[in-house]
């Protein structure tokens, strides 16, 4: 499954940066972006039997290196939902990652992009006074759109999957994100 995802993500972003129009490039200056979203993530592989749906914040940057290749790093939490667990026990996920994003104009004030990530993801357990944590390397993609809603103001709405080695197992999730972000 992690090959699958690799190969098409790297099939998705180096071809079309690497035979971009050089006179798109000169027409947008390059822009940072800072973004927060929102979004609710589902448990799939190994973690789905003992998960739910749980809520996940995260906290992104990115520079546009040219007018469709943005780079960037983010940050992302999820409280994971337990299933029958007992009383004072918790779960908290991580991500800690960098992304490659590829993305094409729309629209005047919308832009398309599919993004792919490799990550350092954990998973933190706790009960009582006694915790647990494992952590791994995962990979991710996502797709969305990116809407400017006012002057450097952006509405984002995406969906993503990611994948991570955790505990011997797999954690894997899929997300429906929604964030707003500032360009400056």
């Amino acid at each position: 499954m992690k090959k699958v995802l690799v190969a098409m993500v790297v099939a998705a972003l180096v071809p079309a940066a690497a035979q971009a129009d050089e006179t798109i490039a000169v027409s947008k200056p390059k822009q940072m972006h800072l973004g927060v979203s929102a979004a609710m993530a589902v448990p799939r592989a190994d973690i789905d039997d003992g998960a739910s749906a749980s809520p996940a914040v995260s906290l992104s940057f990115g520079y546009d290196v040219r007018p469709e290749l943005r780079l960037g790093a983010e940050v992302r939490y999820i409280k994971v939902e337990l299933d029958d667990a007992p009383s004072g026990v918790d779960a908290h996920y991580y991500d800690l990652g960098f992304a490659a994003r590829f993305q094409h104009r729309l629209a005047s004030a919308m832009n398309g992009f599919l993004e792919g990530r490799l990550m350092r993801s954990a998973i933190d357990v706790s009960y009582l006074a006694v915790s647990d944590s494992s952590a791994g390397l995962g990979l991710g993609a996502r797709a969305g759109i990116e809407l400017t809603i006012a002057g450097r103001m952006t509405l984002t709405a995406s969906a993503s999957y990611s994948t991570a080695d955790v505990y011997g197992g797999s954690a894997d999730w899929l997300a429906v994100e929604g964030g707003l972000g500032l360009e400056f």
